[in-house]
């Protein structure tokens, strides 16, 4: 059985940008980040592209079936954010323990990056569920 899902009036347009530019930069991430087999931070990064992706893709083609794309987005956006809160609060405690007084410059670093990633995945979590699970009931 197909999902429908409501969105608000002009949210669709918004909402195919926007996962469009995100798949692009989580794409990019995953792509530049180096690989270490402890911590596959880029196998999260690839993922949220990929559902990113499709959701851009169904919002544009099949709008009417957007609610399971937009759901398990949602879902795998909300479980990525402290995946990647804790990869940068263990990389930013190892940085200070290395480097001292520069770890902490670098740790700065770290959380602006974390703000990205959080900027980038708690908010697309948030509105999805809050469409689906209150709009999208039929």
């Amino acid at each position: 059985m197909t999902r429908v899902v409501d969105l608000p009036t002009g949210t669709r347009p918004w909402l195919t940008a926007g996962t469009a530019a995100s798949a692009l930069a989580f794409g990019w991430a995953a792509f530049v980040l180096p690989w270490r087999s402890e911590a596959p931070l880029g196998l999260v990064l690839w993922a949220l592209c990929a559902l990113h992706a499709c959701t851009a893709l169904t919002a544009t083609c099949w709008p009417r079936r957007l609610g399971r794309p937009l759901q398990l987005l949602a879902l795998a956006s909300l479980v990525a954010a402290p995946v990647f809160l804790f990869a940068v609060s263990a990389t930013s405690i190892e940085m200070i323990r290395m480097y001292g007084p520069l770890g902490w410059a670098l740790t700065a670093a770290l959380a602006a990056i974390a703000w990205l990633l959080l900027l980038g995945t708690v908010p697309v979590g948030v509105f999805g569920l809050y469409v689906t699970r209150s709009h999208g009931r039929s």
